[in-house]
């Protein structure tokens, strides 16, 4: 031990070396380290629980021929799913709201909720949509459902009164929840409008009061409904439409940049049947929205390319010549047409002539009962059918000395009109309540009204009859047919 002791005094002049620890290595270590190499998933089953890189020959791999172990294969890898896309469900870029989807259900607050919401999504839903389903019903207000809780209440309310309507011995509790939804909704509505930006307000505005509308024609309130429907339409006028606006029902765009088109469509749709109705008893036809409907450039093309298209074409006649038209359930005495009332009389019918021919080829006379009720084309075909049937009759009457449809041809549309609805009432399909859209009652007032030949009016009132407390949109069966009683004089 001593040493190795260094003396303190001899250390500044004599440096002294400490000998090296020995390090020991060991080369079989560095031998076993492997170089990085990206993992590879493709090999065989029996490479990849050994660890070992594989060479991937098929059938089986040489690494296993030569360790001498069975090669168990290959595991067969998916290729990867292409993303799905998913469409916008109203790709209008004027559409304020973006919708990606539809979805499944609204937010709910219990099962109850959850039961009437899915009733309106799967049945109500469709039922008001009719033949050509309406992407108002199937769309724009179950969207609105799941965005705002005011609108989601009144289409539970709707739900809810229609379940007790249809359940004579159960219906009770429905119609006490419905009346209950329905009274906090719409003492609601005000406060919700106060609180949004004016656009917001005006479009929950026009949504929730097609909501009342119909949750009033459904209890039977029909004066009330009407009521509600004038008062949003000229709420709508008031806040929005301060000037002339553009609407094409052909050009699938809205005079209004924040409205889906869908939507505005449905508010021209109540102002021209407001327009329309019969029994205003001398008050003045004129339209709340005063719309610009673009007549100036309008042409009917050579053929139709679907059943859409016609009835859009078919709806823009009839918006254009509501001036005309509005004027049809008046007193003949009493109609006298302006020079441009009598314009545009003489451009419908033209125009409606010009439609018959690009619908041709949807037409076919020799359906049967069986093929209307299962077919919904031909179905489709037939109604717009009638539809046209009635406006040409309607202009034809207006001013029939200067008509280009004869009397014998008159007589014919007339009787063809009643084959065509006696074959709706006949469908499974058809329903003895009050219903969204028009499907019989507006033709067969038309006829009812214009043709004299007693056998042709007893036929229209006959299906009437049948038709029961069938209500559509803002047309009575009950109160049509006792129109045409009076006219038969019983």
């Amino acid at each position: 031990m001593e040493g190795h002791v260094v003396d303190d005094h001899n250390s500044s002049s004599e440096h002294v070396e400490v000998p090296k620890r020995r390090e020991k290595t060991y080369p079989e270590i560095e031998n076993r380290k492997r170089k990085k190499m990206p993992k590879v998933r493709t090999g065989c089953k029996t490479c990849r629980i050994r660890r070992i890189k594989c060479d991937e020959g098929k059938p089986i791999c040489l690494k296993c021929q030569k360790f001498g172990v069975e090669c168990d294969g290959y595991v067969e890898i998916e290729p990867p799913r292409p993303r799905q896309v998913i469409k916008p469900l109203q790709p209008t870029r004027h559409t304020r709201f973006i919708i990606d989807r539809l979805p499944n259900m609204s937010p709910h607050r219990n099962e109850q909720e959850y039961r009437y919401l899915r009733y309106f999504r799967e049945e109500t839903a469709k039922d008001l949509s009719g033949l050509f389903e309406d992407r108002l019903w199937l769309r724009i207000i179950p969207q609105a459902c799941y965005e705002e809780v005011v609108l989601r209440d009144l289409t539970i309310s709707i739900s809810a009164l229609i379940i007790a309507n249809n359940s004579s011995v159960e219906g009770a509790p429905h119609r006490e929840y419905a009346y209950k939804r329905y009274s906090s909704s719409v003492c609601r509505i005000r406060d919700e409008l106060d609180t949004r930006h004016e656009r917001d307000a005006i479009r929950i505005a026009l949504i929730s009061s097609i909501l009342i509308f119909c949750f009033e024609s459904f209890q039977g309130d029909h004066e009330l409904a009407i009521k509600h429907m004038e008062s949003s339409l000229k709420l709508m006028r008031k806040r929005f439409l301060t000037g002339k606006h553009t609407f094409s029902v052909i050009r699938p765009q809205s005079g209004l940049p924040h409205m889906e088109h869908d939507l505005l469509s449905v508010c021209v749709r109540m102002d021209n049947s407001l327009t329309s109705r019969p029994g205003l008893n001398g008050i003045p036809r004129t339209s709340m929205l005063d719309i610009d409907y673009g007549a100036e450039d309008f042409e009917i093309p050579t053929k139709f390319t679907s059943i859409f298209e016609a009835r859009n074409y078919l709806e823009h006649i009839q918006y254009v010549a509501m001036p005309v038209l509005g004027n049809f359930s008046e007193d003949s005495a009493t109609r006298e047409l302006s020079p441009q009332q009598e314009k545009l009389r003489k451009t419908a019918e033209s125009q409606l002539q010009s439609w018959h021919r690009a619908f041709a080829p949807f037409i076919d006379h020799e359906k049967t009962e069986s093929e209307f009720s299962r077919n919904t084309s031909i179905a489709k075909a037939m109604s717009l059918r009638s539809h046209v049937l009635a406006t040409e009759i309607a202009v034809r009457e207006i001013d029939i000395a200067n008509s280009i449809i004869g009397v014998d041809e008159f007589v014919s549309m007339c009787w063809e009109i009643i084959a065509i609805c006696r074959l709706t009432i006949k469908d499974t399909s058809f329903v003895k309540k009050w219903v969204w859209d028009c499907g019989i009652i507006a033709q067969l007032f038309i006829v009812i009204s214009s043709c004299d030949i007693r056998n042709v009016r007893q036929e229209a009132v006959d299906i009437l009859r049948k038709a029961g407390p069938r209500r559509e949109f803002l047309w009575d069966a009950a109160a049509v047919a006792n129109y045409g009683d009076v006219l038969l004089g019983i």
